[in-house]
């Protein structure tokens, strides 16, 4: 059977990590993370560019990030960009066997599907500028 593949996607490699942890000011919010980092292969970009990270959060929660998430989730637009942009930065080290632990920070993005249980749901992940 023939596999399709959106087109938008295409150009994407995934890599899938589901051993990660996430940290507010030294602070763990979530013990439990699932995080997609997906390889844009197009020429032109920069390297920063090529990266794109998505994270999905399991419980246990925070209920700061709990409320935050559940926020995310229920604006749209402009709206959702305010509440990610006030948010503060987070941290997601995720464990990988071939190069050990690597640690990921920025700031949440609104997720693109909203009706799913809070734990299904992916949100974006805007890495800091180095």
């Amino acid at each position: 059977m023939h596999h399709r593949v959106h087109p938008a996607e295409a150009h994407r490699r995934q890599k899938r990590w589901r051993s990660g942890r996430a940290y507010r000011a030294g602070r763990l919010v979530c013990g439990c993370v699932e995080v997609t980092i997906s390889l844009d292969d197009r020429l032109g970009l920069a390297e920063r560019e090529r990266r794109h990270v998505r994270v999905s959060f399991h419980e246990p929660l925070s209920d700061d990030l709990r409320s935050e998430l559940t926020a995310l989730v229920r604006r749209r637009g402009a709206a959702a960009r305010r509440i990610a942009d006030a948010a503060h930065e987070i941290a997601v080290i995720v464990s990988d066997d071939d190069s050990g632990p690597m640690r990921i920070v920025g700031h949440l993005q609104p997720p693109e599907a909203r009706h799913a249980l809070l734990r299904e749901i992916e949100f974006g992940l805007r890495e800091q500028t180095r």
